[in-house]
């Protein structure tokens, strides 16, 4: 093996898709447009469909990512107990009704799984939610909402349709102004 071969080998990661390769979801697409955000693309996607364009060969590509975090505030222990009592009353709720199901006679008897169920369940999420975020070690206590956003977003689809596709969108281009009117 020269080493030509050996150095190719080591470029390619497993996993990883060679661009043009048979991994590649991109391969055998052409870019029709690119747009400023997702609900434009999606918008321009429904137009072309209600002109009965074909778009089920359509791709939506955002490029340009960033990870972008909306910070809602520190993790504490109260914090996590009440996050834990939440979860654990739907939890209880949930049990309860089944159990409910199978077993309860009357009216009453249904209320009083239901209310028992979300009791216990709020205590015992609101305890394994303290505990749990005392052992989860050392961290830097932020809480926050992670979303990925791209800066452009292009519309791509098969050679066979992208010029039909295009003309369409050329013809009738999406403003800023005809989105504030919908």
């Amino acid at each position: 093996m020269g080493k030509k071969a050996k150095n190719r080998a080591v470029d390619r990661k497993p996993g990883r898709p060679r661009p043009g390769g048979p991994g590649d979801v991109l391969a055998g697409t052409v870019p029709v447009g690119t747009f400023a955000a997702l609900g434009d693309v999606q918008d321009a996607l429904a137009r072309l469909a209600d002109d009965g364009l074909s778009i089920d060969r359509a791709t939506i590509v955002g490029t340009d990512l960033r990870l972008v975090e909306k910070v809602a505030g520190r993790m504490t222990v109260a914090r996590a107990a009440g996050y834990g009592t939440v979860a654990g009353a739907w939890l209880g709720a949930l049990i309860a009704a089944f159990a409910a199901i199978f077993t309860a006679t009357s009216v009453g008897s249904v209320l009083s799984m239901l209310f028992g169920g979300i009791i216990l369940g709020a205590l015992f999420g609101a305890v394994f939610g303290a505990v749990g975020y005392r052992f989860a070690g050392p961290r830097d206590g932020i809480t926050g909402n992670v979303t990925l956003v791209a800066s452009r977003y292009e519309l791509r689809t098969d050679p066979s349709t992208a010029a039909g596709l295009r003309e369409r969108l050329a013809a009738d281009p999406v403003t800023a102004d005809d989105l504030l009117t919908r």
